[in-house]
């Protein structure tokens, strides 16, 4: 009775933890401002701001769940954040039913909290599908894993339907479909003869079940838009990259001092001779890259590693087998293929992608599979479990030793060089990030990491010890806080955040989509087009120092928002300058009707000198002056036009026009007329005064008993610029 009570309190605590981290990971993502960069850019807009026929990249089901976020308003952000909390701690109950099955229910909750507080969870603060794919993955590794060779048939079918659910919400999991493949040969070969009619039914209903997921859900989500397998911008690049692997193929690419591909002289040849040289340039891309990745993962992972490794040569017996392969073994096999083929997709797309139109190669995608990596901690409790800790305990083989060597030289090559030349962030490779921000927390836990492994070859249960209790959480939960150094920075605007908040409110939304944001940095320019919320608004990226002439606004646009050190030329009109941006340009008009029963005073807010309520054919003024305050600051030039008359004395006598510091004179006769005036407003004023010459009322100048001072009569008035 004593054990069952200590069992539910501790089982009450796991829930409690999980609970408290849900929480935190709302408060810390309430008080940031967005750290948008194009990808979430495009996700917002494709989920919220286009019919999902339109959507230009294929996550049907994550855009149409997001597509919920518009009912928040200006509020869409936090409330994807919500949901993006709300998936990433449901993953937890997943994880932690996934370790059960391979450790005991106190290491299980202790992975599955270890996953929840880790690096990763910096996606949840991001308009992006990782934390929702995040869910999907795990839900998908928990059902696999729990099927063996003696599964049945359609046991197997739901894989591929939760493959193409992955797919639904991000097209990257299609790469699924390869290391399941592979695995079942892992799961089947335990038979006396391998079934290779099986094995293909199997391969063929898995394929299927996820191309057709993917494809059904899609039409009735999308329409026939929804058919598509990768969206219109996967299936842009890979024709970037046809033509590119054809007419660029005889390019010699090189790495400039800034570490990004650009093409250099190119060679001639025909079309077929082109081919060979552009796919070797992929495959030279794709070595650079990935050398990246086994460094990465070498810094971070080395034990479980070796521990997976070794599993692979465990020798099933009937005391612990399960469908003629021990558990702990399918873990091994699966995570070893997951993760090796991932990474081997994830590397191949940072060349594809830089062979295609140019970019940083020594970049890692790390996110495209460091949803896996509860995987590597789930390996651990092999080592020191009854079952199989005798296999650990054997002499290391040749090859084993070899493979520990090998780690060995990369480890120490890393912390050598902390990474160099690659480059990790706290986006792509958020491990990593936290891994490296500082120098002294860089140093303490390579430190524990390399006497771990040199423990390996002599206490391998030691050394698995010493990296899952206290290696692993230095590495996730000071990983976490390191990165989440990142993201705290973006709690204070800066001065894109200030230019789209102030943009946002001071054009109309007709006017925000001919607006163009002009600057150099084209990430910090998508997160402006996040605040502006507007699809048909566009950015141009122009070199640094920069005069922007007025010749360089693209067709179709007016408004232009230019940022950074740039200069605008004056040929471009109505200009408001800021601290770090300028607004400038446009076209627009505003009209307003005197007459009683047409007056449209919305773009009014005050208005005095003018008899009220106005008669049938419009207003006379009263009095010495006519104010009239505008809704927002008038353009720096613009024409008046007035539709108006002067009543007696004053025809023929000049106006004072005046606005802000500008002063101007017209007249009037006594029928009314339209007068154009072009207006100079260099202080962006918004008070109009029109001063009477001489006003006078009709009973004074005996024309009836009407004593009220008139001056200038008004029928209509239009601003146009």
């Amino acid at each position: 009775m004593t054990s069952l009570k200590s069992f539910v309190l501790k089982t009450k605590f796991f829930y409690c933890l999980v609970f408290g981290i849900f929480i935190a990971l709302l408060m810390r993502n309430s008080a940031l401002y967005p750290s948008i960069f194009a990808d979430e850019y495009n996700y917002s807009t494709a989920s919220r701001l286009l019919p999902l026929s339109q959507a230009p990249i294929a996550n049907y089901l994550y855009l149409l769940i997001y597509k919920s976020t518009n009912f928040c308003g200006d509020g869409f952000l936090s409330c994807a954040r919500i949901l993006n909390t709300a998936f990433f701690v449901l993953a937890c109950p997943f994880v932690y039913q996934t370790a059960k099955r391979i450790c005991s229910k106190s290491i299980a909750r202790y992975i599955a909290v270890l996953a929840l507080i880790g690096p990763i969870n910096i996606y949840t603060a991001n308009f992006m599908p990782e934390a929702m794919y995040f869910l999907s993955f795990w839900i998908f590794a928990w059902y696999i894993l729990g099927l063996s060779s003696s599964s049945p048939y359609k046991c197997w079918v739901g894989v591929g339907v939760l493959i193409g659910v992955c797919m639904l919400i991000k097209p990257h999991g299609l790469f699924l479909l390869i290391p399941v493949a592979l695995y079942l040969v892992a799961v089947l070969r335990g038979q006396e003869n391998f079934p290779v009619k099986k094995y293909v039914y199997l391969v063929l209903v898995i394929f299927l079940g996820a191309i057709l997921t993917k494809l059904i859900f899609g039409f009735l989500i999308a329409g026939p838009s929804g058919l598509s397998i990768l969206g219109h911008l996967y299936s842009a690049t890979t024709s970037q990259f046809t033509s590119s692997a054809t007419d660029l193929g005889g390019v010699n690419y090189i790495t400039n001092s800034a570490n990004s591909v650009v093409p250099g002289a190119k060679e001639s040849g025909s079309l077929i001779a082109q081919w060979a040289p552009g796919f070797l340039t992929l495959i030279k891309f794709w070595w650079i890259n990935v050398r990246g990745h086994i460094l990465g993962l070498c810094l971070l992972y080395a034990v479980p590693m070796l521990v997976i490794f070794q599993s692979l040569g465990i020798r099933a017996s009937n005391s612990y087998s399960m469908s003629s392969m021990s558990i702990q073994k399918r873990y091994a096999w699966f995570t070893f293929l997951m993760i090796s083929s991932l990474l081997v997709f994830s590397s191949l797309f940072s060349g594809f992608v830089s062979l295609s139109y140019g970019g940083e190669i020594l970049r890692m995608h790390m996110r495209y599979y460091n949803f896996c990596f509860p995987l590597f901690l789930m390996a651990l409790p092999t080592v020191f479990s009854v079952i199989t800790e005798k296999e650990f305990t054997n002499k290391l083989s040749l090859a084993q030793l070899s493979v520990w060597c090998l780690i060995i030289l990369i480890f120490i090559w890393g912390i050598w060089k902390r990474l160099a030349p690659y480059q990790p962030t706290a986006i792509d490779t958020p491990e990593l990030k936290g891994m490296v921000q500082f120098s002294w927390s860089f140093y303490l836990i390579t430190a524990l990491l390399f006497l771990s492994l040199l423990l390996w070859p002599i206490a391998r249960t030691k050394s698995t010890k010493l990296f899952f209790y206290v290696v692993a959480p230095l590495l996730l939960i000071g990983g976490s806080l390191a990165v989440n150094q990142n993201i705290w920075q973006r709690s204070v605007p800066d001065d894109y955040d200030r230019a789209g908040l102030a943009i946002k409110q001071l054009l109309t939304k007709e006017e925000l989509s001919r607006l163009v944001v002009v600057g150099d940095n084209p990430i910090e320019l998508s997160r402006i087009l996040f605040y502006i919320d507007e699809p048909s608004a566009s950015l141009q990226v122009i070199p640094g120092g920069t005069l922007y002439e007025k010749k360089m606004i693209p067709k179709g646009k007016s408004w232009v928002l230019l940022m950074g050190n740039n200069q605008i030329s004056q040929d471009i009109p109505n200009q408001m300058h800021f601290n770090a941006y300028t607004l400038a340009g446009g076209s627009g008009s505003i009209k307003i009707d005197f007459k009683s029963d047409a007056w449209d005073i919305k773009n009014l807010g005050l208005v005095s000198g003018l008899f009220l309520p106005p008669e049938t054919w419009g207003s006379w003024s009263i009095g010495k002056e006519v104010s009239l305050v505008f809704m927002r600051a008038l353009p720096e030039q613009f024409t008046l036009t007035l539709d108006a008359r002067a009543f007696g004395p004053n025809i023929g006598k000049p106006f004072t026009l005046q606005l802000g510091n500008s002063i101007q004179t017209f007249t009037l006769t006594g029928q009314f007329e339209k007068k154009s005036i072009t207006v100079i407003n260099p202080q962006r004023a918004n008070e109009l005064k029109f001063i009477i010459p001489k006003p006078a009322s009709p009973k004074e100048l005996h024309m009836g008993d009407d004593d009220r001072s008139l001056g200038i009569a008004f029928k209509a008035l239009e601003i146009n610029w």
